[in-house]
């Protein structure tokens, strides 16, 4: 499957309460990405090295390119292929389908499933369903020149 929002990231553990899920917001943050009928891109970060990260994230805006690729490298991840379980599949097709904002392509058989997995675990759906978007306005944080802070955070009406 595959839906008109292609990109699923869910994470079951945010580093702050409340936060949205992004490639590096936890230890435990996933990003989908279907790329045909039988194969996807599940992409995890490493746990040994997803703080030295968000340490290196803070310090970019100070380091010339050259400098960031030098650190960048030897926190590169690895990569494998594995056969997805049923579950694992019904798991990541529900993802798919939560994150879809209005259309879902696929066989008629796998968005039926997903469609009819979603309704008998309507808890579930919830919880890998994206929030709302917000809106940031950032400016420099006087505290901390070089860096940005949010100044205001609009969220859209209920």
């Amino acid at each position: 499957m595959l839906g008109d929002t292609p990109v699923s990231v869910y994470d079951r553990t945010p580093k702050f309460p409340g936060s949205g899920a992004g490639p590096l917001s936890s230890e435990d943050v996933e990003t989908f990405l279907p790329l045909a009928p039988s194969y996807g891109v599940l992409a995890k970060p490493n746990p040994d090295s997803i703080n030295a990260l968000w340490t290196l994230v803070e310090q970019l805006p100070s380091m010339t390119l050259d400098e960031q690729a030098d650190a960048f490298a030897p926190l590169e991840g690895t990569w494998g292929v594995l056969e997805a379980t049923d579950g694992l599949v019904d798991e990541l097709n529900l993802r798919t389908y939560a994150h879809a904002q209005r259309f879902i392509f696929g066989s008629q058989e796998a968005v039926s499933n997903a469609r009819t997995y979603a309704r008998r675990n309507p808890r579930r759906r919830r919880e890998v369903t994206p929030g709302s978007p917000r809106i940031h306005i950032l400016e420099d944080d006087p505290r901390a020149p070089g860096l940005m802070r949010a100044a205001h955070i609009f969220e859209p009406p209920r």
